[in-house]
């Protein structure tokens, strides 16, 4: 016969609420430039409209 163990218990490990999301466009910048975009070209889509 098998039986199942009893379920772990974290009580001693402290956990923290995950913080807020990011805002949409946060990360728009870094992502660019790390795909190749130069600052000109990402200046230009600020302006444009097309990211923030």
């Amino acid at each position: 016969m098998l039986q199942p163990a009893p379920a772990p218990r974290f009580s001693r490990t402290p956990s923290a609420p995950p913080g807020p999301p990011a805002v949409p466009g946060a990360h728009s910048r870094e992502v660019l430039v790390t795909h190749g975009f130069s600052a000109a070209e990402i200046d230009s889509l600020v302006t444009s409209g097309a990211m923030r």
